[in-house]
């Protein structure tokens, strides 16, 4: 567990690569739940670029972009994007917290599983990921990328709002 922090909870130094930030519970810090620092030394939210390339901290490896959060119960489908390098293989993290960090990006409280994508010839790569974990209504899904080759790991996405999907009418759970 990665909490409490004056600031960030992992920063990643802009000449350092390769470093791998998986399964871990990371929250309330007073910084980003991971930062990735530029080659300027800047640190925060480090906005995505097309085809990452970028240098920095991890090769400043884009995060995915959220677009919905559904529960249904015992599950939780995340949708969303990646754009990175080309023809690439990621490992997508998926956390849940019960909120946002006030940045808009979020941390990881809680870690729900993990998906792997393929980016296109363009860099990129589209997913629904089904986690079989229930998620409070309310809550926040943020998510990482890594790069399988390398071990790259992003910062944090985004943050979005976790919606329960009632049963359609004459449904029985069972």
């Amino acid at each position: 567990e990665i909490a409490g922090h004056l600031d960030s909870g992992v920063s990643v130094a802009n000449t350092f690569s390769g470093v791998r930030i998986t399964g871990n519970s990371i929250h309330d810090n007073g910084g980003l739940g991971i930062d990735l620092i530029t080659n300027g030394f800047q640190t925060g939210v480090t906005p995505n670029d097309p085809g990452d390339g970028d240098t920095g901290g991890n090769g400043l490896q884009n995060f995915p972009v959220l677009t919905s959060a559904d529960g249904t119960g015992s599950n939780t489908t995340v949708q969303g994007s990646l754009n990175s390098l080309a023809n690439q293989a990621f490992t997508l993290e998926f956390f849940a917290s019960p909120t946002c960090d006030p940045t808009g990006y979020g941390e990881g409280q809680t870690y729900l599983g993990a998906t792997t994508v393929t980016t296109n010839g363009a860099g990129n790569a589209s997913f629904s990921a089904t986690l079989p974990v229930g998620v409070p209504t309310g809550s926040v899904i943020t998510a990482t990328a890594a790069q399988n080759a390398t071990g790259n790991t992003s910062e944090f996405s985004a943050c979005v709002t976790v919606i329960v999907v009632p049963n359609p009418a004459g449904d029985i759970d069972g």
